[in-house]
């Protein structure tokens, strides 16, 4: 399912999801950090298989389009690669999230 959802991507878009498949097994290679577990190439491959069979269940009338794919099999292979930061209390954007001044009303009510 996902290699045929990747391949009906127009060239631009699986030119560049192929440059992310292609590069992060080589970030991954630099080993987890201690305080994770390796949540490496085959995971997000894991994940990208199981976001595929979600989106063809989607209902016609809620299909992706070929940006939507993309953003999300981008998104499979590049949201844990802050996990290989060796300072997880260090960010590289200073971002100071104050409720409100961010995200809508109903969102700062959210409980963790």
């Amino acid at each position: 399912m996902y290699a045929t959802l990747v391949s009906a991507l127009p060239s631009n878009l699986r030119t560049r999801l192929n440059i992310i498949t292609q590069e992060i097994p080589g970030f991954w290679e630099q080993g987890p950090y201690r305080h994770f577990t390796n949540h490496g190439p085959a995971h997000s491959e894991r994940v990208a298989q199981k976001l595929a069979q979600l989106i063809y269940e989607l209902p016609e009338a809620h299909r992706l389009t070929n940006d939507g794919v993309f953003i999300v099999f981008a998104s499979a292979w590049l949201y844990e690669i802050g996990m290989q930061s060796p300072n997880p209390g260090s960010t590289i954007i200073d971002f100071d999230y104050r409720p409100g001044r961010y995200a809508p009303k109903k969102l700062d009510s959210v409980v963790l």
